[in-house]
């Protein structure tokens, strides 16, 4: 995984594992810095690309919206960038319901702590797209229902 620093200097690289690149972007988000990072997976297709470069924002509450792309960091330590698709409020914590957009179905539930940054542009092959718009996020949501229907019908 290549590891970005965005500041006014050049951009610091490092090839590192998944462990050591969520320690670093949680480190570099709690100074109020954005981040750029190139991922690898399928998880997120057709939205993010394997390989696409990212770039997150420190994450505020006001972040959290059903749709959003959000990273967050695994009990293995390891980042993961999906989708909102419910939140839900017990034993006095925030639940979100995350979801990859290339998932029929399932998701896993986190809890809002472990929640590091707000995915905001996807850059590949030379297009950067943002991705927390309004209407990226309904048709993010719309593409994810599709999936889940789809999936239920054919079984």
């Amino acid at each position: 995984m290549v590891v970005s620093y965005m500041s006014q200097s050049p951009i610091l690289r490092m090839e590192t594992d998944g462990v050591a690149a969520a320690t670093l972007m949680d480190a570099l988000l709690e100074r109020k810095v954005d981040v750029r990072l190139q991922v690898h997976g399928r998880s997120m297709w057709p939205v993010i690309p394997d390989g696409a470069i990212l770039t997150i924002h420190p994450f505020h509450n006001n972040d959290l919206r059903v749709g959003n792309i959000l990273g967050y960091i695994r009990d293995r330590g390891d980042i993961r960038f999906h989708r909102v698709i419910h939140t839900r409020f017990r034993d006095g914590v925030v639940w979100l319901l995350m979801r990859g957009d290339a998932w029929a179905s399932g998701g896993e539930w986190i809890p809002i702590n472990t929640i590091v940054g707000t995915v905001s542009i996807c850059e590949y092959r030379g297009r950067h797209r943002k991705l927390n718009s309004g209407w990226r996020r309904l048709t993010g949501l719309w593409w994810n229902a599709g999936l889940y229907f789809i999936r239920r019908v054919c079984g």
